[in-house]
């Protein structure tokens, strides 16, 4: 298109990007012809994480929290962290490894209300019998 003399502005449209890019693409085009046109790669630095750390992560969240040591079945990003720490070597800021995890394909849920852990024989008996004896105690209050 830039052979043929087409205006930016028209390259733009056709390929649904901005009138920026497209003087930049000319500049380079204008400079190089062809060559500089032809893509460069990503510009950021290479994954930390390979592949197989990756599978060898995601393999560790699926099994869960508890194989990993931890008390309760409950992932956080700090958890997580230390866990790739541990399965690949390398370290991240926990507000990193979210992204890590969308890229991964896991989503944030909220865990359920009611923990497996839960004593509702001895919840019970609290509400019932000890928190009225509180309430009670509560309740003298001296005048004077």
């Amino acid at each position: 298109m830039f052979r043929s003399g087409k205006p930016q502005a028209e390259v733009a449209r056709r390929f649904t990007v901005s009138r920026m890019a497209v003087s930049k693409w000319h500049a380079a085009w204008d400079k190089e012809g062809m060559e500089g046109l032809k893509s460069r790669g990503n510009p950021g630095k290479d994954p930390r994480l390979t592949p197989r750390d990756i599978s060898l992560v995601r393999r560790a969240i699926l099994k869960g929290p508890r194989n990993a040591g931890y008390a309760t079945d409950l992932w956080t990003l700090s958890r997580i962290t230390r866990l790739i720490r541990e399965q690949a070597r390398v370290s991240y800021h926990p507000s990193h490894v979210w992204k890590i995890l969308q890229a991964m394909g896991f989503s944030a849920q909220m865990p359920s209300t009611k923990p497996k852990e839960r004593n509702e024989k001895r919840i019970r008996m609290w509400r019932e019998v000890e928190w009225p004896a509180i309430q009670k105690r509560g309740s003298k209050t001296v005048v004077a």
